[in-house]
């Protein structure tokens, strides 16, 4: 299984990357905005199959070049960006998911779910 996570540097993001090699020995694409502390999170695993990138989960090229050819788009960058995301994983044909938000993105996310 190939993931990419996006907001992979932060506490939450940090650990669904060492849960999802230690656990599913999954293939990550460990993605943040700071490079430094992404590589930081992945020199702490034991993945030999993971890779660091800088990603801006704003900006929808980066992440569609990001999506694509992974079997899942992990979401654990802050709610507000749950409506950039997921459209960029839809795109690349991948599963989505992510860690939540307020009911009001939710319920702007449910309208995308058939897709």
């Amino acid at each position: 299984m190939k993931v990419l996570v996006v907001g992979a540097a932060g506490q939450m993001g940090a650990m669904t990357v060492r849960d999802l090699v230690d656990f599913y020995d999954a293939e990550i694409i460990a993605g943040d905005l700071n490079l430094n502390n992404v590589k930081k999170v992945l020199k702490g695993t034991k993945s030999k199959k993971s890779t660091a990138i800088q990603l801006d989960a704003s900006d929808a090229q980066s992440l569609k070049k990001a999506a694509k050819d992974v079997d899942v788009v992990l979401n654990c960058a802050w709610y507000e960006l749950n409506m950039k995301i997921m459209p960029a994983a839809i795109a690349a044909g991948a599963h989505y998911t992510d860690l939540g938000g307020l009911y009001f993105e939710t319920m702007k996310q449910l309208k995308l779910q058939a897709a």
